[in-house]
């Protein structure tokens, strides 16, 4: 018997479940290659046949067109072949019939693209425009930058303190961000994560001291340049440093700009150290370079604490820019992608009547990838899957057993795939597990040889 053929076997009870268990919710963690996205297309079938529910009463979520197309045309091509086994009863032929005749309008496609026929139907109850457009990328970015550089050019005159900072940097190398770049990506991160509406807190910082206080202990290990030979290369960056540092500017913002740069100089601290044990008379090679290292480690802490300092004055200074951006979308008529899940989980959460209908309305779920999904789209599923209509608290509901389900491989979720992460995906299977959902495990890989599987297992066997 193969390797695969023995692995199948450890996993055969889960993907039976998947396709014969209609009446429990299920969290399926797989790999890439495991067939997960076909468990999901075999499920979809099992509930159409069995009558458990129609295509036009269940929704199908993935993350790209691309994927949703070819979930469609999977969906498709498995309900053709049910039709051609000769076993299926003439109930089970309606229904796949049924199913092929309601494909094209199912709710099967992306998360936004369902979100976006949610609000058509209901945009009086979700306060939007009912004639409203999805602004697509290129218009999102157009509309930001238009807000932006008025807003710019405005603040300009009398720059506050975070915008100060910022402009004091530079494009330190080809490819590095100027400042007005830095601020339009700060602006873009706040309206990226604008239902948090609190401003960032501010650290406790005193500025002007610490960065005085690293900046002479660099200069420690920046004077022994005097003592090496010229053409040692630790000597010549330890001299960079020290002519960087005798020309630090007066201005404070210019000179946490010049030990920024100073701190991302990857040549300045990992370049090479030079040859021989000894670097100077009392001085070994070993320990100069420890004591720079150990000065850079503080620098590095220091940046960072003054980083997240000009992030809690541009959290309130870009502001502006956010409620500006807000207001040219309404003036244009236009939803940006957030807005679409932004509007749908108000829509569920704030209006009893919509929500109640809706879970109604649909009979299943399910998520593809769910690994990428953020905190809105996560509580968007679980309010539609709830079993008590009167929950407005995402958090507090149950699902319908049977109704959800959700496939994905959570090591992908490294990724941060527009703010998913590995924490995010764990407290919600913890909630779901803990509401009696059941966790299933899918090993099998249909991508990888017999004979690479056997030698991977082997070689993570080894004590």
């Amino acid at each position: 018997m193969n390797t695969r053929t023995l692995s199948q076997l450890v996993d055969q009870a889960a993907r039976d479940a998947i396709r014969g268990a209609l009446d429990r919710t299920l969290v399926v963690e797989a790999a890439a290659g495991t067939g997960k996205t076909t468990e999901l297309v075999s499920r979809v079938l099992q509930v159409i046949l069995s009558g458990a529910g129609t295509l036009s009463s269940l929704a199908a979520l993935t993350f790209t067109e691309k994927a949703a197309g070819e979930l469609k045309l999977r969906l498709r091509t498995e309900l053709d072949r049910a039709l051609g086994r000769p076993q299926l009863s003439e109930l089970e032929r309606q229904r796949a019939r049924r199913a092929l005749s309601e494909l094209e309008t199912a709710s099967i496609g992306t998360i936004h693209g369902f979100c976006a026929e949610l609000l058509l139907k209901y945009p009086v109850e979700a306060q939007i425009d009912p004639a409203f457009e999805v602004a697509e990328p290129e218009r999102e970015r157009a509309l930001l930058s238009e807000v932006f550089d008025a807003w710019l050019a405005a603040v300009l005159e009398d720059p506050p303190e975070g915008v100060r900072r910022v402009l004091a940097r530079r494009a330190d190398a080809a490819g590095s961000k100027t400042p007005e770049q830095l601020l339009l990506a700060a602006a873009r991160q706040l309206i990226e994560t604008r239902d948090f509406g609190a401003t960032y807190q501010k650290p406790e910082l005193d500025r002007e001291q610490d960065l005085a206080r690293i900046h002479s202990e660099l200069c420690a290990p920046a004077g022994f340049h005097a003592q090496g030979a010229v053409n040692d290369p630790l000597c010549k960056s330890l001299g960079r440093l020290a002519r960087e540092l005798d020309q630090l500017p007066e201005s404070l913002a210019a000179r946490e700009a010049v030990l920024r740069r100073l701190g991302r100089d990857r040549d300045l601290w990992t370049g090479s150290h030079g040859r021989g044990q000894l670097y100077s008379k009392g001085m070994t090679r070993n320990d100069l370079v420890a004591q720079r290292e150990a000065v850079k480690a503080r620098l590095d802490s220091v940046l960072r604490a003054c980083d997240a300092d000009v992030a809690s004055c541009l959290s309130r200074e870009l502001r502006a820019v956010v409620d500006a951006y807000a207001a040219a979308k309404h003036e244009a008529g236009v939803l940006d992608f957030f807005d679409l899940l932004l509007c749908t989980r108000r829509l569920l959460a704030q209006v009893p009547s919509v929500r109640g209908a809706l879970q109604a309305a649909f009979s299943h779920v399910f998520v593809d990838e769910f690994q990428d999904t953020d905190p809105v789209q996560s509580e968007i599923v679980l309010l539609l899957c709830a079993d008590d209509a009167t929950e407005a608290d995402p958090w507090r509901t149950r699902p319908v057993p049977g109704k959800l389900f959700l496939v994905g491989d959570p090591k992908q979720s490294i990724y941060r795939f527009r703010r998913a992460d590995i924490a995010l995906y764990e407290r919600v299977k913890r909630h779901l597990l803990a509401a009696g959902a059941e966790l299933l495990q899918l090993t099998t890989s249909f991508r990888a040889l017999p004979e690479i599987q056997a030698c991977v297992n082997a070689a993570f066997s080894l004590p």
